[in-house]
């Protein structure tokens, strides 16, 4: 049995800032992820959405790897870039958004490195039942299982309302795999596994003039089955990312709202169901998690953003297999700062990425262990 979030007093954290390449006035970094301690990617997106922000770490710096404006290329208007797959030093995937003339209001968009050069990979046409055109649609997460079994998730627009869009590539073509539809509206943001038949994608779901609840779907390896949501407040919940040790281990994160404030909602997967172990948390005022990763059944990451007396601050949780414990992040004097994305490192260590504002909205890395 999982115990409770407590409240010890907050954790010595070994967590440095690391520099990061700054592209425009506002710029920041969504999702992290490596494949050794040399090699790993980080994207986000920026309010020049011609930028591609898109980072490289070699074992001693980050740089940019795409800066150049894209802008008209091919008919293309910009990009947000939303998170990031990394199988081996020359297979990595990222997924987001791209505005295009004949799709302005956006279209998925994937793209893959090969060890040699990133080629934008072509994703299904989004077409409604009733209209000709293209609609509105754009890929939020994405989790590889091995080179020919990725699943990215996220949200298209088939009769003017969101509903939940997951695709899947065989190591030829994506495809779309149709969804049961859930509420009036329904997004994914987080997709995640421990292998080719347990795949988690969650997000949030709302009924007509009600809250949004938290949605969790899995895959068996044969069909994805809509679960039980957990909504721990009347007025509900949203997660945004999962992270899967085993089939009988699992964690997800996300926010609820409490008294008209944001919490931190944190939920654990024991094989059998799912289970809220957040409560804790409310106590410290507004606080979101935007990410998590589990190495070991007591190891386990979640980042985000939490008020403290100083500000807006980078929030960091480690769970040892008992508690839920706050680490602390780098004093940044007056800036505030966000995490949105948080990556293991193999062979040992971490990484986290989001922004703090220095007069603009710059991106943000920090390192641990």
């Amino acid at each position: 049995m999982l115990a409770g979030l407590s409240l010890p007093a907050e954790a010595a954290g070994d967590w440095v800032v690391v520099p990061s390449p700054t592209y425009h006035d506002l710029d920041w970094l969504n999702a992290v992820a490596a494949s050794s301690s040399t090699d790993a990617y980080a994207v986000g997106s920026s309010d020049s959405t011609t930028y591609q922000v898109l980072q490289h770490w070699d074992g001693t710096s980050w740089t940019k790897v795409r800066s150049v404006e894209r802008a008209y290329h091919h008919g293309t208007l910009g990009f947000y870039l939303n998170d990031v797959a990394a199988l081996a030093q020359g297979d990595v995937w990222i997924v987001g958004q791209v505005f295009r003339r004949h799709a302005p209001a956006g279209a998925p968009f994937t793209e893959h490195f090969d060890g040699v050069a990133w080629t934008d990979v072509s994703n299904p046409a989004l077409h409604s039942p009733q209209w000709s055109y293209q609609v509105p649609g754009w890929l939020n997460g994405v989790a590889a299982m091995a080179p020919d079994d990725i699943w990215a998730v996220g949200q298209w627009y088939p009769r003017g309302s969101a509903r939940q869009l997951v695709e899947h590539w065989d190591g030829t073509a994506w495809a779309r795999i149709p969804q049961r539809r859930v509420g009036a509206l329904s997004f994914l943001y987080g997709v995640g596994g421990s292998g080719p038949d347990d795949v988690w994608a969650l997000g949030t779901h709302s009924t007509e003039n009600g809250p949004y609840r938290t949605l969790i779907e899995h895959w068996d390896g044969k069909e994805w089955t809509l679960m039980t949501p957990l909504s721990p407040t009347a007025t509900g919940g949203v997660l945004g990312a999962v992270s899967a040790i085993g089939p009988d281990d699992a964690w997800a994160v996300g926010l609820q709202e409490a008294d008209n404030v944001y919490q931190p909602l944190i939920e654990h997967w024991d094989g059998h169901s799912w289970t809220v172990v957040s409560d804790g948390l409310r106590a410290r005022g507004y606080a979101v998690l935007s990410d998590v990763v589990a190495i070991a059944s007591d190891d386990v990451w979640a980042v985000g953003t939490h008020r403290t007396k100083a500000g807006i601050r980078a929030l960091i949780e480690h769970w040892d297999g008992q508690h839920w414990t706050k680490v602390s992040s780098p004093p940044l004097g007056r800036h505030r700062s966000d995490l949105y994305g948080i990556g293991a490192i193999p062979g040992g260590g971490l990484w986290a990425v989001g922004d703090v504002f220095r007069r603009h909205q710059r991106t943000f890395i920090e390192h641990c262990c």
